[in-house]
């Protein structure tokens, strides 16, 4: 079997490099192929000397922007079903997927969700664009000017290109980036170091629908090389720990995507009924084995959290460690089997301050930490803490996980901390207007915070980073 070694991407470059970092089999540690990394250096020449960048958004804008749409959704159809190359292999679908599963610990079944979302936004890019614009009209893009309402409006790029510091842990982070392209975009995407065939292959599905191949920067690297991309490209999306949401706080056009800490939150006038809403409750916990942002980490309830957690536990207690392509497989590996460890010893560590119960324990089949066939699972977790400044009602995890607190929903917004998605089960108008004025990200109401809405703003709104409104007097 040949071994894949993938090479960076230097708008329309291959780029072979000596220094290589191993890509292995969670499971087995197989190897199943390499990837060549970048120094801080060359990313910089092709930027800053060469001026690849620009060059690419040239190039892109030239492109007439409904045909850039037509050939994003030709690349949905492409990376779903076409054999394509990765790294010197010819790549099927099915290739791809078991890669992934292989990679990130994702089952089979998780893996394909994440194609399918992917997917979805690509077919969907005109209602995207329009969702994320608030209604520009598309010939904007290829001239510049138009109106909005009753105002004249004149569009310039913020950036030359994005800078994309992605994850390992979910392929579908990559609908952050794909809808650049139709925007007149180009893209320097830094892979994650043990999954780059997301987005290896989506660059290759746009090639094959149309794209040139010189808007497309691909530069696998270390963290020092990676924490000067954002620099670079003067605009990013980064994906990381807390510490890395911190050091990019105080930069507008750097968009961190750290944790969610999503809550969700049942009003005085449905909590009779919370047995119906315990299904939702235990979907919410668990989206996509709990690696979602939106995968919310703190339930408040203003009576019954006691019968509520207990009712969660049981339904999260179903969701357990199997093989990996077995249909019902809904929980995922960790990526990183020693941070399992240090995760579960934090869960057992905040079990030692009072006011906190591990609801789940006397429901599940053996330790939270477990293995099977060589890759370590933790099971799916719901803690009863007794208030919401419990240490373990902050914490959120790559696994099903999530604290329920009983509390007035006064205390629980005067408490509610950094929060991404918020979902409020309530029919009561002033909770609802509440919620829709808190500064939270996304709302739901009734509905769970996975009820995503491609078509609107998620974490930040990527248009602002991508364009500025300025004023036409003519």
């Amino acid at each position: 079997m040949m071994k894949i070694k993938i090479p960076a991407l230097c708008f329309g470059t291959e780029y072979h490099s000596l220094k290589r970092h191993t890509i292995s089999d969670l499971g087995s540690g197989d190897e199943l192929g390499s990837l060549g990394l970048v120094l801080e250096n060359r990313i910089a020449v092709d930027v800053l000397q060469k001026r690849l960048l620009r060059k690419a958004r040239k190039a892109l804008q030239d492109i007439p922007v409904r045909e850039r749409i037509a050939m994003s959704v030709r690349a949905a159809e492409i990376f779903e079903n076409d054999t394509l190359d990765c790294g010197g292999v010819p790549q099927s679908p099915e290739d791809y997927t078991d890669l992934v599963v292989r990679t990130s610990g994702l089952s089979t079944v998780l893996a394909r969700a994440n194609t399918s979302r992917i997917c979805a936004a690509l077919r969907n890019t005109e209602a995207v664009m329009n969702g994320l614009s608030r209604g520009l009209p598309l010939d904007i893009y290829d001239s510049g000017l138009g109106r909005q309402g009753d105002a004249n409006v004149r569009l310039v790029p913020r950036i030359e290109g994005l800078g994309c510091c992605m994850p390992n842990n979910s392929p579908g982070v990559h609908v952050t980036w794909v809808i650049c392209l139709a925007f007149g975009i180009p893209v320097l995407i830094r892979p994650g170091s043990s999954e780059p065939f997301t987005p290896y292959r989506l660059i290759q599905a746009f090639i094959k629908a149309g794209f040139p191949k010189e808007v497309f920067g691909f530069y696998p690297c270390d963290y020092n090389a990676a924490n000067r991309i954002p620099e670079l490209t003067k605009g990013a999306i980064v994906f990381g720990s807390d510490a890395t949401v911190q050091q990019w706080s105080s930069y507008p056009l750097v968009q961190v995507h750290g944790s969610g800490f999503s809550k969700l939150f049942i009003g005085e006038d449905r909590i009779e009924n919370w047995k119906s809403l315990i299904p939702e409750l235990v979907d919410n916990v668990a989206a996509n084995s709990g690696r979602s942002c939106y995968a919310v980490s703190r339930i408040v309830v203003p009576r019954y959290g006691k019968e509520i957690a207990d009712a969660l536990a049981q339904g999260l207690s179903k969701i357990i460690p199997r093989p990996q392509d077995h249909p019902e497989a809904m929980l995922s590996a960790m990526a990183m089997p020693d941070r399992a460890i240090l995760v579960n010893d934090s869960i057992e560590d905040g079990l030692k301050t009072p006011g906190a119960v591990d609801v789940t324990a006397a429901y599940r089949n053996g330790d939270r930490l477990v293995k099977l066939e060589g890759r370590t699972f933790l099971q799916p977790t719901a803690i009863l803490c007794n208030s919401s400044q419990h240490p373990l009602a902050n914490e959120e995890f790559l696994f099903p996980y999530s604290a329920v607190v009983e509390s007035s929903i006064d205390q629980a917004f005067d408490e509610m901390g950094s929060t991404l998605s918020l979902a409020v089960y309530t029919h009561d108008k002033a909770l609802k207007l509440r919620a829709q004025m808190s500064d939270v990200s996304l709302v739901t109401i009734n509905q769970g915070t996975s009820s995503l809405d491609r078509c609107q703003p998620h974490e930040e709104n990527l248009f602002e980073l991508l364009y500025n409104r300025l004023s036409l007097v003519a």
